[in-house]
């Protein structure tokens, strides 16, 4: 059996899954290829804000995708020696973690780091945020919560796990584009007054469908890229 490791970037707002990837680890490898999928997807501009936990790999995946190239000044003037080149956050965006201690299993303390932005701007771009206010990872935690319960291989301690990587990626992406077109959150629904409601998958809140999806529909269309 081989160990699969899967990372989302999905929407606040519209909750679509944007990007997957799936490797044998979590490691900077698999995070450089989410972070380039991402920036790919949407035409390379910086995200306004970011909040993941504290793993090592996520800050450097995103600096390197998104940095800016500079090269730091000559000690001692020009006669100094020419330094390589490195790479500078972007303005206007921010980078925050999560960091939560742990005892005995229970969570004891939550806290949060800026890494990159400033307390200013980070207070903006959580004002102007439709769907929080404070820094969380709860958006990602919800989605694996969900995708726990849609497919058996991610359940924990379950005799359903893949046996190969391959498989797993596969059943992964069932479910990410089932989640995408047919799943109707009701976090998602628009009231029309008494009492009633227009229920919306991921795809419709993004604008990429104006239906949701039925199986037949899922598996004998075709989605493609575009951009």
């Amino acid at each position: 059996m081989q160990a699969a490791c899967g990372i989302i970037l999905p929407c606040p707002a519209s909750k679509l899954v944007i990007s997957m990837v799936q490797g044998p680890h979590r490691d900077q490898e698999t995070s450089d290829r989410l972070v380039v999928d991402f920036a790919n997807r949407t035409h390379g501009r910086p995200p306004e804000l970011v909040t993941t936990d504290e793993h090592a790999a996520y800050e450097a995946s995103l600096l390197e995708v998104y940095g800016i190239p500079y090269r730091p000044r000559r000690k001692g003037g020009r006669r100094g020696p020419k330094k390589k080149l490195r790479k500078r956050w972007p303005k206007g965006m921010n980078y925050a973690t999560v960091k939560k201690t742990r005892k005995k299993g229970w969570v004891v303390d939550v806290s949060t780091v800026l890494v990159a932005g400033s307390e200013e701007t980070l207070a903006n771009a959580l004002d102007a945020s439709p769907c929080s206010g404070t820094i969380n990872t709860s958006f990602v935690e919800r989605y694996n919560g969900t995708a726990r319960h849609f497919n058996a291989r991610k359940q924990r301690k379950t005799y359903s796990f893949s046996k190969k990587l391959e498989e797993h990626g596969a059943m992964s992406w069932l479910m990410v584009t089932h989640y995408n077109f047919c799943w109707l959150p009701r976090t998602l629904r628009v009231p029309l007054g008494d009492r009633h409601y227009h229920y919306r998958t991921p795809a419709m809140a993004a604008g990429l469908t104006d239906h949701s999806w039925g199986i037949i529909e899922l598996l004998s269309l075709q989605l493609l890229a575009t951009g």
